[in-house]
């Protein structure tokens, strides 16, 4: 490998590490109050939701909750090292992902795409790698079109680009 195209690769690789290293330093408070919130989660579909989906997101909430704990204090213990930052937050946002996913699955109910796209949202405010948002992005949308495709037809999400539904324009 010549001089020149070692000095090149250099700067990019310096870039990188600088990129993980940011990453990194954010996993262990991401992964502590995600744990907080779904503890949250735990309490709030024991109430809201129906028996028969409480039970299972009460369960998914849980071992999510768990499951950041131990990522926070894998990187506390530095198990997780900056080389592993970008595939440890692909990780906790897929179960994150997960989490909506299984939501918008046993509730039918189409509007809780939100959960999704906030997930995407927030992958694309803390990724720094283009792989991991990829990643994170296609698990979404086919996760997203196999749900929703098998959701009855009445349920399925339909565009309007009216500015108001037409029961609310009715003067009815």
């Amino acid at each position: 490998m010549s001089e020149t195209s070692q000095n090149s690769n250099t700067p990019q690789q310096n870039i990188r590490d600088a990129l993980a290293a940011v990453v990194y330093e954010s996993l262990q408070p991401v992964s502590i109050g995600l744990s907080f919130l779904y503890v949250v989660f735990i309490v709030t579909h024991g109430l809201v939701l129906p028996s028969a989906v409480a039970w299972k997101m009460m369960t998914a909430a849980f071992l999510s909750a768990m499951v950041f704990v131990i990522f926070a204090s894998l990187v506390k213990r530095s198990v997780l090292t900056v080389h592993h930052a970008h595939l440890t937050a692909a990780g906790i946002a897929h179960v994150v992902l997960g989490n909506s996913l299984l939501h918008l699955y046993l509730t039918g109910e189409i509007y809780q795409t939100t959960n999704i796209l906030l997930t995407i949202v927030g992958a694309a405010c803390f990724f720094l790698s283009i792989p991991s948002f990829v990643s994170v992005l296609g698990t979404a949308f086919v996760g997203w079109g196999l749900i929703a495709w098998a959701l009855p037809p009445h349920q399925r999400l339909f565009i309007s680009f009216s500015p108001c539904s037409p029961r609310q324009c009715s003067p009815c």
